[in-house]
């Protein structure tokens, strides 16, 4: 079954490395994905958009995802600014970096949305990678997504961080994934 997400962040976040990191694990345990970017003005810090699409059948489908299962916010202020969660299917989820709990920002939202997820990502990145002038929440997010949707496994996370990243960063980047993991909150209304 086809399953569609939309990650939303800014340049230099790494929204669109976590969609490719992600696909890539999926395609690792034999199924199929694919991916794609969607810029406006190519800068660091400015808002983009990655799509992901994963299925256990071979994907014929090509361009944008008006429906998502799945919303991954990189940055909650881009909550307000670009209303990510306008392509939300009904009983899809909203995953946000952000210290607030899943109840606060399922009020502060102007839609409905029934499952909201959200982990402390900036937080996160502080204390795994010390600080930085953009928190690398991408990784976290990632473990906070295999945890939340059983879509990939954390070793297949792992595994493909290291076709991705340094061996000097590797052990930094499994810890990330793993409080990913461990940290996201939930608010699901059935």
């Amino acid at each position: 079954m086809l399953r569609e997400f939309c990650f939303y962040g800014r340049g230099g976040q790494g929204a669109v490395t976590a969609a490719q990191i992600l696909a890539t694990a999926v395609f690792s345990e034999g199924r199929y994905s694919q991916t794609f970017p969607k810029f406006g003005m190519e800068r660091r810090g400015a808002p983009l958009l990655a799509f992901l699409r994963i299925d256990d059948e071979p994907i014929e489908i090509r361009g944008k995802i008006f429906q998502a299962d799945g919303i991954v916010v990189l940055d909650s202020k881009l909550l307000k600014i670009s209303n990510p969660i306008e392509s939300l299917k009904k009983e899809g989820f909203l995953l946000v970096n952000s210290k607030k709990p899943p109840k606060v920002i399922k009020r502060e939202l102007q839609q409905e949305v029934k499952r909201v997820f959200s982990v402390d990502a900036s937080a996160i990145s502080s204390l795994v990678y010390g600080p930085t002038s953009i928190p690398i929440t991408s990784v976290i997010l990632l473990g906070s997504f295999a945890a939340m949707t059983q879509e990939v496994k954390l070793n297949s996370l792992f595994g493909v961080l290291k076709k991705f990243f340094r061996t000097s960063q590797l052990d930094s980047n499994r810890r990330a994934l793993e409080l990913g993991h461990e940290q996201v909150r939930c608010l699901n209304e059935d």
